[in-house]
């Protein structure tokens, strides 16, 4: 016996600083919320709706629509990929790793707090601080790209 997921029935979208959540049979409206600024991607991480937007991950009860909580990106994310339980986002200046309760378990950013620097050493550190790896990849720039077990994310090129 399949047990089918109680939030299968449940169509989130986006309108302007708000997401709207409906029933996806009928259209019955079952919750809004005002977001802090216009979402880029949305993700659903188990119980949890995952919002990306300019420089945040907002963290959403997705049967209520309850804010959990906010994280503060140091880069613009662009893109991501759900595996494991796990939200896997990153831009060209920085990737992360968020649980479902919308906790940092790992992030990568630039080494450098100046504002203009041509130092492009990347940083990996713990969600405790600590320095798990550094890498220098040069002034070169890409688009950046995930692939997390057999998920992939490609960035929108404009």
């Amino acid at each position: 016996m399949t047990i089918a997921d109680p939030l299968s029935h449940i169509l989130v979208m986006t309108l302007a600083r708000s997401l709207l959540a409906v029933q996806a049979e009928t259209g019955v409206m079952l919750w809004r919320l005002e977001i802090p600024a216009s979402a880029r991607r949305l993700f659903r991480v188990g119980p949890r709706l995952m919002v990306i937007t300019h420089a945040q991950v907002l963290c959403v009860d997705f049967a209520s629509g309850t804010m959990i909580g906010a994280v503060d990106l140091p880069f613009q994310a662009c893109n991501g990929v759900v595996n494991a339980g796990k939200l896997y986002v990153n831009g060209t200046n920085g990737a992360a790793c968020i649980d479902q309760d919308g906790r940092v378990v790992w992030s990568v950013g630039s080494a450098s707090t100046a504002t203009f620097s041509t130092d492009f050493t990347m940083v990996c550190r713990a969600a405790n601080g600590a320095e798990l790896w550094r890498f220098d990849p040069g002034a070169v720039r890409s688009p950046p790209a995930l692939v997390v077990g057999d998920q992939v994310a490609q960035p929108d090129l404009h």
